[in-house]
């Protein structure tokens, strides 16, 4: 990463979320394992084949990275590029792509009461950068953001009327 590189992440997963994961990937060895014993039993003795511990595992492996996955978000303006990044751990996954055309940075006011500073790209797409309780702060923020990228900075915490 570049000096005028953006990078923004979703942070550190709370802890009960990582016991959670690691509970739910300890379940699907313990279940991978029971699943392997019924298919190659140490006796000669014939064992029922047990579809459900297919559906556990899978079930499991789900939540597991429900409570573990995270995602990272980098942006090379001068390139115009984006990428998402999601991780599980050490396991990182995304490539970069490309900004067709950056067109404004917005602050909007969302259903929670909170001040939302988000780029908008390739016409219809955007990406929340970052959420404030105070609207003064979000758009200072988005007025600097707008600034560095040369972009236009639009309000939408009010509703506009036209007649």
């Amino acid at each position: 990463m570049t000096k005028n590189d953006v990078f923004i992440s979703q942070g550190v997963r709370p802890i009960w979320h990582l016991i959670i994961a690691a509970t739910c990937y300890t379940l699907v060895v313990v279940c991978a394992y029971q699943f392997y014993s019924d298919l190659f039993p140490s006796t000669n003795k014939l064992r029922h084949f047990n579809v459900n511990w297919i559906y556990v595992i899978i079930m499991l492996l789900f939540y597991a990275i429900k409570f573990s996955l995270v995602y990272h978000y980098y942006f090379d303006f001068e390139k115009k590029k984006y990428k998402i990044e999601k991780t599980i751990g050490p396991i990182k996954m995304g490539k970069w792509k490309e900004f067709k055309k950056l067109n404004y940075v917005s602050v909007f006011k969302n259903t929670k009461e909170l001040y939302e500073v988000n780029l908008w790209y390739n016409k219809n797409k955007h990406f929340n950068i970052v959420t404030f309780d105070e609207y003064n702060e979000g758009l200072k923020i988005g007025k600097e953001i707008a600034t560095k990228m040369k972009l236009e900075l639009f309000d939408a915490t009010t509703k506009s009327t036209s007649n």
